[in-house]
């Protein structure tokens, strides 16, 4: 495959859109209290709290939440996407979908929406190992 398609994120359709959950997080020994998933993952919290200090209104958990599901995301969506794609661990990314923040088909239509597609191809790259 070229080197450079490689790289481009695969298409939001290609990837599965089913959500983790008690299930699986038992499986993957990952506990979180019910009150930590979906809109108020904690690891999102954790990684925007890392990532977002210096920002003048720092993002919340529930801004994230409908950020990945803006069919027509705002200027401020854009960057708090690209802030997921730029500046989360991969470990951030799958715990994120074991938190139900978000499916693959999710996060990867909210890349191709906002241009974070564009941002980090070592991403992308390791995003399209998800896809089907």
């Amino acid at each position: 495959m070229n080197m450079h398609l490689e790289h481009e994120l695969a298409p939001a359709d290609a990837f599965p859109a089913t959500y983790a959950d008690a299930e699986m997080r038992r499986y993957c020994m990952h506990r979180c209290p019910q009150d930590q998933l979906g809109a108020r993952s904690r690891t999102v919290r954790r990684r925007i709290w890392s990532s977002c200090a210096g920002w003048a209104a720092e993002p919340t958990t529930e801004e994230f939440y409908e950020a990945v599901r803006a069919e027509s995301p705002s200027r401020r969506q854009r960057q708090i996407v690209s802030m997921w794609v730029l500046e989360a661990t991969d470990e951030d990314i799958m715990t994120a979908w074991l938190e139900e923040a978000y499916s693959f088909r999710d996060l990867a239509a909210a890349m191709h929406r906002t241009g974070a597609a564009i941002c980090n191809p070592e991403r992308n790259f390791e995003l399209n190992g998800f896809a089907e």
